[in-house]
C-alpha cells in the first residue's frame, strides 16, 4: 500500500462513499469528481478515488498501468467498491 495511505486518510476516504447496496453493488464515490471519476487529495495530489480503492485491497499499482471498472451494470467511473476493479 502507498505510504501517504495513512489511518487517517484511509477513514477519509471511507467516508466519502456510499456503501448501502450492499458488498456487490457498486459503491459510488459521494465527493469531487471529474470526468465521473472521483479524486481525492493525498499529500497534497488528487488522485482518483478508484485507484485507491484498487491500492488499499490489492497493493500497488505498476506505473504505467490503468484501473478499470468491470461493473454489473457496465462501466461506471464513481464506483471504488475494489470487486469491480482491475488493472
Amino acid at each position: 500500500m502507498r505510504d501517504d495511505l495513512t489511518p487517517k486518510v484511509i477513514e477519509r476516504f471511507w467516508s466519502k462513499v456510499d456503501r448501502s447496496g450492499g458488498p456487490d453493488s457498486c459503491w459510488i464515490w459521494t465527493a469531487s469528481r471529474v470526468g465521473g471519476y472521483g479524486k481525492i487529495k493525498v499529500a497534497g495530489r488528487a488522485i482518483s478515488a478508484h485507484r485507491i480503492s484498487y491500492e488499499m485491497a490489492y497493493g500497488p499499482i505498476p506505473e504505467g498501468v490503468e484501473v478499470c471498472h468491470d461493473c454489473p451494470g457496465g462501466d461506471n467511473p464513481a464506483c471504488v467498491n475494489n470487486r469491480h476493479l482491475f488493472l
